[in-house]
This record gives C-alpha cells, sequence and structure tokens, in this order.
C-alpha cells in the first residue's frame, strides 16, 4: 500500500472517529434532554399536587370567612335587639317609677287628710 493510501485510509478512520464521537456526543445529549424532561415532568406533577393542596387550603378560608360574615352580621342584629331591650326596660323603670311616687304622693295626701 502506497504513503498516500494509506493517508486516506487514515483519512476515513480519522474521518469515522470523528463522525462516531459526534454520535455519540448527540446520544449523551438527547440522554440528558430526555433526563431534563423527565425532571421537568415530575416538577409539574409535584406543582400541580401543591395547587390542589393549597386549593384546599383556600377553599377552607373562603368558608371560614363567610361563617365569620355571617356571625358579624348576627352579632350585629343581636346587639341592635339588646340595645332597643335595654330602651324598654329603662321606659318601664321611669314608668313604674312615676307610678310609685303619684301613689306614695296620694298616700301621703290621704294622711294627711285623714290625720289632720
Amino acid at each position: 500500500m502506497s504513503s498516500q493510501q494509506q493517508a486516506k485510509v487514515q483519512l476515513q478512520v480519522n474521518d469515522l472517529d470523528v463522525h462516531k464521537e459526534l454520535q455519540d456526543e448527540r446520544m449523551r445529549d438527547m440522554e440528558g434532554i430526555a433526563d431534563d424532561m423527565e425532571h421537568i415532568q415530575e416538577m409539574s406533577k409535584d406543582l400541580n399536587v401543591q395547587v390542589h393542596e393549597d386549593q384546599k387550603d383556600l377553599d377552607k378560608i373562603s368558608v371560614n370567612i363567610q361563617e365569620a360574615e355571617k356571625s358579624i352580621d348576627t352579632g350585629t342584629e343581636d346587639l341592635s335587639s339588646a340595645a332597643d331591650n335595654m330602651r324598654a326596660v329603662r321606659r318601664k323603670r321611669c314608668i313604674c317609677a312615676v307610678i310609685v311616687i303619684v301613689i306614695v304622693i296620694i298616700l301621703g295626701v290621704v294622711l294627711y287628710i285623714t290625720l289632720k
């Protein structure tokens, strides 16, 4: 074999080695991409689970807020009713006090007239 043929064969062998290395590198890159895709898919599933768990918590908070609003409304109504009742009780006490005073005055006048 002549030196030119040997050089050609050597170039072909080197060329084959370069192609093999490129193929190996591409394969490693594809495997890396596949691993990254699996990792992204796993992260997506984890995020989805977390979102659903957080949504449950948010739903509970929303229900608690609605119940608190109802309790506040009920409390406001109860306070208003209690204030009205207190006014009525004061009015009745004043009327009773006036009646007692009138009775005492009448008794005093009757006793004054009878004892005189």
